[in-house]
């Protein structure tokens, strides 16, 4: 929409991405899930796109299986499954979870595998969502 001549309120997808995972590497996490969905959209590239950039830019070398991307409309189960499996990886020490939905799902796969938020793994959300208020430490959320 840029190249329109209209007025627009846009978000900085590529760089809210991006300055999510420097702050996951300044505090020295190294293994960096992403769980992003697989829909082809201008805001998940980007998302993605900042993602893979940052690592770049810190000589983190990409590893396509920290990446999830799941189905948009696979149930959630298998959502949870999915999730079950890469958060299972005992390297992964962060993610970054750009969709409502899967934030959601990835919490509750961390209380079903005893993970901390925190303590055992760092968690950034893409959108803030009113359950975060119910949890404790709080999550980051990119607003």
């Amino acid at each position: 929409m840029p190249d329109l001549n209209t007025s627009y309120v846009g978000a900085d997808h590529f760089n809210a991405s991006y300055q999510s995972i420097q702050r996951f590497i300044n505090q020295g996490k190294k293994n960096i899930a992403l769980v992003t969905t697989d829909i082809n959209v201008e805001q998940i590239i980007e998302r993605y796109d900042g993602y893979k950039k940052a690592l770049e830019d810190n000589g983190i070398k990409y590893d396509g299986s920290l990446v999830l991307k799941i189905h948009f409309n696979q149930e959630e189960r298998e959502t949870i499954a999915q999730i079950k499996e890469l958060f299972g990886n005992e390297k992964n020490d962060a993610v970054l979870l750009v969709i409502n939905y899967l934030i959601i799902s990835g919490l509750k796969v961390l209380k079903q595998i005893n993970k901390k938020v925190g303590d055992d793994f760092a968690v950034i959300a893409y959108n803030d969502h009113e359950a975060f208020e119910l949890h404790t430490p709080s999550i980051s959320a990119v607003q």
